[in-house]
C-alpha cells in the first residue's frame, strides 16, 4: 500500500493510499524517445585521399518517436584547403534499407522512391537522385551541401555553414507529423590536422553532454526502493522512473495496536484510526533501509535472568517430585 506515481513516472501523487501494482502491464516497459541531437568529432586529415575523391563517410544512429532505429550517413568532401562540403549521403532503416529507394517488381531493380522523405540539412533541401539498382543504397544526393570550414592556420573548427557554433539541423519528414524530432548536429569538436593521411572523424547520438540521444522502447530489468520509500523501475533503455511510494501509517496511540503475529499489527479503538493518507517515510530524520534484516531487539541480560529463574523453579519442582517418590517408596516398604 502506498501512493501512486504520476503518469510519466517523474513524481509521486501523495493522496489516499491504495494498492501499488508495480508489475502491471503498463509498467513493464518505458516509452521510447526520438533523437534530438548528435555530435560529430574527431579529425579529418589534411591529406585524406578519400575525402578529396568520393568523400569521407561518417554514420550515426537515431531513433524516431516510436523507437524505430535508423542510420544517418553524412559525406565529407574536400572543397579547397580547410573546407569540406557536408551532405546527407543516405538514411537507412533498421533492416539496412534506404528510405530513398523502393523495389520495382517489373524491372526487379531498386529505383528512387516516389514517396521518399524530404530531408533538410543545415537549411538546404536534399533529395536522392540516383540509387544502386541492386542494394537500393543512395549513390547520388541532389541539393546544396553545407560548408564545414576550418582555420587554415591552426586546423581548428571555424564554422558550419553560417553557424559559428557548429550546429546544422537535420529535419526528416516522412509525411507522418511528429515521427522524427529535428536533430541538431554539432560539428564544433572537429579538427583538420595532418595525421599521416588517416582520419578519425566519428559521430554519436546526443549532444556534448550525452543528452537528447533518443531511446528505443525499454523493458523492465529491476525494481529498487530508496530510503524515502520510493519504488524505482529500471529499464533496458536507461530510463529510471517512479512506480509508487510506500507510505507509513500513523496512529494517535501506537501502543494501542494489536499484535496479530508475523510483525503485523491491527488497528483498535485504543490505537485510533488511520487517516487513509499516511506520512512520508523520509519525514523528519527517518528513512527506510531495504535489503536488510532487522537485528534482534531482545534484552539478553533480562532473558538470561528469566532463564535462570525458570531453571531454578524447574529444579525445585523436580526435587519435589523426587522427594514424593521417595516417601511413597518408604510407605510401601513399611506395609510389607
Amino acid at each position: 500500500m502506498g501512493w501512486k506515481a504520476t503518469e510519466d513516472g517523474t513524481g509521486i501523487v501523495k493522496d489516499s493510499v491504495s494498492a501499488l501494482n508495480v508489475m502491471s502491464a503498463d509498467k513493464m516497459y518505458a516509452d521510447p524517445e526520438a533523437t534530438a541531437a548528435a555530435t560529430v568529432s574527431g579529425n579529418i586529415d589534411t591529406k585524406d585521399k578519400q575525402a578529396a575523391d568520393k568523400g569521407l563517410p561518417v554514420s550515426f544512429t537515431i531513433y524516431d518517436n516510436k523507437g524505430d532505429k535508423y542510420t544517418v550517413k553524412l559525406n565529407f568532401k574536400e572543397n579547397g584547403t580547410g573546407t569540406y562540403d557536408v551532405s546527407v549521403g543516405d538514411i537507412m532503416n533498421s533492416d539496412g534499407k534506404s528510405l530513398f529507394s523502393s523495389y520495382d517488381d517489373t524491372t526487379k531493380k531498386y529505383i528512387p522512391s516516389t514517396s521518399a522523405p524530404t530531408v533538410n540539412f543545415g537549411g538546404n533541401a536534399m533529395t536522392a537522385t540516383s540509387v544502386d539498382p541492386v542494394t537500393g543504397a543512395v549513390t547520388e544526393m541532389g541539393g546544396t551541401a553545407v560548408a564545414l570550414t576550418f582555420d587554415k592556420a591552426t586546423g581548428k573548427f571555424s564554422a558550419m555553414g553560417s553557424d559559428k557554433e557548429g550546429i546544422a539541423t537535420l529535419t526528416i519528414n516522412t509525411g507522418v507529423t511528429g515521427l522524427f524530432n529535428d536533430i541538431k548536429v554539432d560539428f564544433s569538436k572537429m579538427t583538420n590536422y595532418a595525421s599521416g593521411g588517416s582520419s578519425t572523424a566519428a559521430a554519436t547520438r546526443g549532444d556534448k553532454d550525452g543528452k537528447n540521444a533518443g531511446k528505443q522502447v525499454g523493458e523492465m530489468q529491476s525494481i529498487s526502493i530508496d530510503g524515502s520509500g520510493k519504488i524505482i523501475g529500471s529499464y533496458s533503455n536507461g530510463t529510471n522512473k517512479y512506480l509508487g511510494q510506500l507510505a507509513l501509517a500513523e496512529f494517535a496511540n501506537p501502543s494501542g495496536l494489536e499484535a496479530i503475529g508475523g510483525n503485523l499489527f491491527a488497528e483498535t479503538k485504543n490505537s485510533g484510526e488511520f487517516d487513509g493518507i499516511g506520512i512520508d517515510p523520509s519525514s523528519g530524520s527517518s528513512s527506510l533501509t531495504t535489503g536488510a534484516l532487522e537485528m534482534s531487539n531482545v534484552d539478553l541480560s533480562a532473558q538470561f535472568t528469566d532463564m535462570i529463574v525458570t531453571q531454578r523453579g524447574f529444579q525445585a519442582n523436580s526435587r519435589t517430585i523426587t522427594t514424593t517418590d521417595t516417601m511413597l517408596e518408604e510407605l510401601i516398604n513399611l506395609k510389607r
